[in-house]
């Protein structure tokens, strides 16, 4: 989460220790303007219209319940309804449903030095993760949230577990990463939006533009270079493979339909072309461009006139704009020369999340013909959207989101601090 520095933050009741740890982590992400206030009634009716977030402090015990608070829970229950409201018409809301916090306020009075007390079934937070589980809520669509940190049940009597226990304990607590692999273009910043409501580690994969004329191996290796040696456990070894609108026979079926693959200066010339078309849409330059391009026999200098020919945009480098054209050139080469037949099916499930609709032009199975190349189930969803409007779908994140915590919870490891939100808008297909 990142502050603007020319907005006003007020954090309401921010002389309490929650608050000015709050204060402090603003600061940290930005925020120049601060206001803390106490707590007091409605002094004028006035509300701005334009509030980018609009955050309450709740409680478990309103989310649990607990006997005694009776009171306490009604009144966070009403800040949540609050939210909820808000939520409907549109504006900005959010609710955290927090636990106990050690390092300040009632809890780290009562609680002697070192001393972790069991409330309810439930730890101390330390006030660092509060605020690393803050800037998940931040930068997610749910209403309604929590975070707690759940008491370790003991069956039978104290002391330690074996150090095999021990072992498998630490690696299912180890943190999760996905990989993602960009379009042909091999930039991550096309994923971005997507990456930003993923509540997992991300790693993408780029291909780059430096690398000339490389087949699909040397691809692989490149981008997993094994330096040392390394053993592979069984524990809980398992995976899911995502494809975003995409699979071999889909690509292949676009790329035949939409650019001329007679030889290497129509594929080169034709994609010089859809390069322009993207980088600046809905201009006349492309209609007389591959005339002039099949006037030149270097490639080079057909990319260097075709840059100059198209229109004027500060967004990218002449260079960039070049290295991007070879690469793609290389790939798709690749694409078109590749032959399914020669992998081995993977024993993964694949999930593929794809549009309701696709161009008129593609004659394609409703799942790719993803199901040459997979023993395991497919499983397609349905989005909003076109090839690249689904990215920035929080539907295409929710999905992926659900997906991973179900795996989670299935192989017993499960994230305490996670946030659900629902799946809007999909249809699910099992082959």
């Amino acid at each position: 989460y990142i502050c603007h520095e020319d907005h006003v933050y007020i954090i309401v009741g921010g002389l309490g220790g929650f608050g000015l740890e709050l204060a402090d982590w603003l600061i940290m992400r930005g925020a120049r303007k601060l206001l803390l206030t106490s707590r007091r009634g409605i002094s004028n009716g006035y509300q701005s219209s334009r509030l980018r977030d609009f955050v309450v402090f709740s409680s478990v015990s309103c989310g649990r319940g607990n006997a005694g608070q009776t009171n306490y829970g009604l009144s966070n229950s009403v800040m949540e309804r609050i939210c909820e409201w808000r939520k409907k018409l549109g504006l900005p809301a959010l609710a955290v449903q927090w636990g106990a916090v050690g390092d300040v306020g009632l809890v780290a009075d009562m609680q002697d030095d070192d001393v972790q007390l069991e409330i309810g079934g439930t730890l101390q937070q330390r006030i660092s993760s509060c605020l690393l589980a803050l800037d998940k809520f931040m930068k997610q669509d749910a209403a309604i949230v929590s975070s707690i940190v759940v008491a370790e049940k003991k069956a039978g009597g104290s002391g330690c577990g074996s150090i095999v226990d021990a072992g498998e304990e630490a690696i299912h607590v180890m943190e999760r990463v996905m990989f993602m692999l960009p379009g042909l273009e091999g930039c991550a910043a096309v994923l971005e939006p997507l990456c930003k409501r993923l509540k997992i580690k991300v790693c993408i994969l780029q291909l780059g533009v430096e690398h000339k004329a490389e087949n699909l191996d040397q691809m692989v290796n490149r981008l997993h270079q094994v330096k040392s040696a390394f053993t592979v456990s069984s524990l809980s070894l398992n995976g899911t493979v995502f494809c975003l609108d995409g699979a071999p026979d889909f690509l292949y079926a676009i790329l035949t339909m939409t650019i001329t693959f007679k030889n290497d200066i129509q594929l080169q010339n034709s994609l010089l072309c859809h390069t322009i078309d993207i980088i600046a849409p809905n201009n006349d330059v492309t209609k007389e461009l591959m005339e002039k391009l099949n006037e030149i026999e270097n490639y080079e200098e057909r990319v260097e006139y075709a840059i100059k020919l198209s229109p004027v945009q500060s967004k990218y480098s002449n260079k960039f704009i070049a290295d991007i054209a070879e690469a793609c050139f290389d790939r798709l080469k690749v694409v078109h020369n590749y032959n399914p037949k020669t992998i081995k099916k993977l024993k993964s499930p694949i999930i593929l999340l794809r549009p309701k609709e696709n161009p008129p032009y593609v004659v394609v199975e409703e799942n790719y013909g993803l199901d040459k190349y997979t023993e395991s189930n497919i499983t397609v969803h349905y989005l909003e959207g076109n090839h690249v409007s689904i990215i920035e779908n929080k539907d295409c994140a929710n999905i992926i989101n659900r997906v991973l915590i179900d795996s989670d919870k299935d192989s017993g490891k499960v994230d305490e601090n996670v946030v659900t939100s629902m799946v809007e808008n999909q249809r699910e297909l099992q082959v």
